[in-house]
């Protein structure tokens, strides 16, 4: 059975991530986060399903939270959706590891805290 994971972001770092997280085939992505002017759209075939206000009523046991927002100018919006994420419990994937699988932008895998 694939653990479950909703990205939180939907940019160029998530299409990275979404290269590596299809190639270990462990995960199944839910959906994605992203502001509320990208609502229904798709990133690589995957929903934009809601925004940060929306982490509170995702979370789960059987679910995951990875942050895929690109570290731009600064980290503050990544900082401010991790506490956000800490504050509700939600399991985070937080941390990134070179993987044996090229991906076309970055190499990384992500292993569960």
């Amino acid at each position: 059975m694939l653990s479950k994971i909703i990205l939180i972001g939907g940019g160029g770092h998530c299409h990275a991530c979404i290269d590596v997280i299809e190639s270990t085939q462990q995960y199944e992505i839910l959906g994605i986060l992203d502001t509320k002017d990208k609502a229904h759209q798709k990133v690589l075939g995957y929903n934009i399903i809601g925004d940060d206000d929306d982490i509170p009523n995702l979370i789960s046991d059987e679910v995951s939270f990875l942050i895929t927002v690109g570290h731009i100018k600064s980290p503050k919006i990544r900082k401010k959706i991790f506490d956000n994420l800490l504050k509700n419990n939600a399991k985070i994937l937080w941390r990134m590891y070179r993987s044996i699988v090229e991906s076309e932008s970055e190499q990384s895998l992500c292993t569960e805290r």
